[in-house]
């Protein structure tokens, strides 16, 4: 069979994003990607040489949507509900398409479309500061590994993240299911833990 020879490209990638700065906490972002399909092997590129021995050029122009999402607090958005700052309405949200990663990129790290909300700053015994994050994501769901990987337009992802921190570690809990009604032997119903 022999060396399986040399390949040599130029590959492209360009992200551009545009942020809307509503107040000081509340923003929306959209991103696009026009010469990616967020996909291994659609990237625009042009090959100088090949395992073939031709020169090549392959276009992924598109307007591929990367990020699409606002975010804010409740607190911060109606501050005559809480005028003292003592009521617990210091909710984040966050809703629409982004980059979800948690437990290191290990248990989620992908571009979902979701909603999500955020309780910051509980406190309890030896715990200064407790984070509990709720996101569910209706759209983009990959399943699989990589050489399999669906998107899940019609499963429901539910995902419960927790973060307590000492004065020396940081402890996190999270709890995810992935409903799908689809049961062939690449679907079905998951539950996660980290």
């Amino acid at each position: 069979v022999g060396p399986a020879g040399r390949n040599t490209e130029i590959a492209h990638r360009l992200d551009l994003f545009t942020n809307l700065q509503l107040t000081t906490t509340e923003k929306c972002i959209i991103g696009i990607a026009p010469m990616d399909k967020n996909r291994f092997t659609n990237f625009t590129r042009y090959s100088f040489e090949s395992n073939q021995g031709l020169e090549a050029a392959q276009d992924e122009f598109n307007i591929f949507v990367r990020a699409a999402f606002c975010e804010g607090d409740f607190g911060s958005l109606f501050p005559k509900l809480d005028p003292k700052g003592t009521r617990l309405i210091d909710y984040g949200f966050s809703f629409g398409r982004q980059q979800i990663t948690f437990q290191e990129g290990i248990m989620v790290n992908d571009v979902l479309d979701s909603i999500g909300v955020v309780r910051n700053n509980l406190h309890a015994p030896f715990f200064p500061n407790i984070r509990i994050t709720g996101l569910w994501a209706f759209d983009s769901i990959d399943r699989g590994t990589v050489g399999n990987r669906r998107r899940l337009n019609e499963s429901g992802f539910f995902g419960l993240f927790t973060q307590a921190d000492t004065t020396a570690s940081t402890f996190a809990l999270d709890l995810i299911t992935v409903q799908d009604d689809d049961n062939d032997s690449t679907g079905g119903n998951g539950y996660y833990i980290g």
